[in-house]
């Protein structure tokens, strides 16, 4: 297998992109609640949030295979692999949880949820930071990765989990042809229990980690590099076109169809840069992962800042007031993200991963 362990500036620059475009969805959301009739931010545009959410899952799958591949098939992959997750996710969520807990409930906090809310267990909960929903996808995806990284059992436990989700897609005529109905919509009903384990959003995961094996192990020349990326641009666009440009979350038909797009789109653009003309100044890689850093802050403390606003701020807001509030606010919030990832998260990464577990 082919090693390339490097920092893609590709890979960053879309990984805060993505930040953006959630956070913007949910600021605009918000303002609107705020207009006056008539009246809209940005003149009434709309950012489809839920694009940058797919992304974000597609890119986690494609990273994680190409960061840990050396972790798959040894005894010591998993714990390895569990402990980086976990201090990449856990430190700045819990301390952008702490105050939404004291602020909601700071008399009587409800002992049940609270250890849901800490650990993200995949399970159903109204999390008080409302993007913490995707990070449940995330420590699922954690698990099962982990899991199948294991010597021996790994790449059967890989195949079971991919098969599991497969069969929620399974075509209905096809399933009628077989006579399967009644085991179909039995096993289907049985595995919806396991929801942030087997379900749809997998699809997402997979397509990633296809990206990035093929990534891993196919050394792709610029034509085709190219070739791949409009392969995948036109997937990208049918897969858009037949949900609305995903200003909501997609039917299940057109997922597999988005999350290839990304993975190809994400295989394209890594490519590019691992050829051996590509430029690889610094100014250029620094800048992006600046770049990278702010994604992670700037997406769990967007929403409890956007919440602060819907509190204080007046209604019924003329367009110049909406736009003037839009402005101020991202300057506020792309503001503490950094302050977040530069004085806080990356200090606390350097130190946590000088104890994470040797590799065998």
């Amino acid at each position: 297998m082919t090693v390339r362990r490097q920092r893609l500036g590709s890979l960053e620059i879309g990984r805060f992109i993505a930040a953006s475009v959630v956070m913007l969805s949910h600021l605009l959301g918000v303002l609107t609640r705020h207009a006056a009739p008539g009246a809209a931010a940005l003149g009434g545009a709309q950012c489809p949030g839920p694009l940058g959410v797919q992304y974000f899952f597609v890119l986690s799958g494609f990273v994680m295979i190409t960061a840990h591949h050396d972790d798959f098939g040894t005894w010591r992959g998993a714990p390895n692999f569990w402990w980086r997750r976990a201090c990449r996710i856990y430190p700045l969520y819990w301390l952008v949880l702490l105050p939404l807990i004291y602020y909601f409930y700071r008399i009587d906090p409800p002992l049940g949820q609270l250890w849901q809310w800490v650990v993200l267990n995949p399970h159903l909960v109204n999390d008080l930071d409302p993007p913490a929903w995707t990070l449940r996808f995330e420590i699922a995806f954690y698990i099962m990765l982990g899991l199948c990284m294991l010597p021996y059992a790994g790449r059967f436990i890989l195949a079971g989990w991919v098969l599991c989700v497969l069969w929620l897609i399974l075509p209905l005529p096809l399933v009628n042809a077989l006579r399967l109905g009644h085991v179909y919509y039995v096993s289907v009903s049985r595995i919806g229990r396991w929801n942030f384990f087997i379900s749809l959003f997998e699809l997402y995961f997979f397509a990633g980690l296809l990206s990035g094996f093929l990534f891993l192990r196919w050394r792709c020349g610029p034509r085709r590099a190219v070739l791949v990326l409009v392969g995948a641009l036109s997937l990208f666009a049918i897969g858009a076109a037949q949900s609305a440009m995903t200003f909501d979350y997609p039917p299940a038909r057109v997922i597999p169809v988005i999350a290839l797009g990304y993975g190809g789109i994400i295989f394209a653009f890594a490519s590019f840069e691992t050829l051996p003309k590509a430029s690889k100044t610094s100014l250029k890689h620094r800048a992006a992962a600046w770049l990278g850093a702010l994604s992670y802050p700037l997406y769990v403390v967007h929403a409890p800042m956007i919440l602060l606003l819907d509190k204080i701020l007046p209604n019924r807001l003329q367009e110049a007031a909406l736009n003037a509030t839009l402005a101020l606010f991202l300057i506020i919030i792309y503001a503490t993200a950094g302050l977040m990832a530069f004085a806080i998260d990356r200090p606390l990464q350097k130190r946590l991963r000088r104890r994470q577990p040797a590799r065998a």
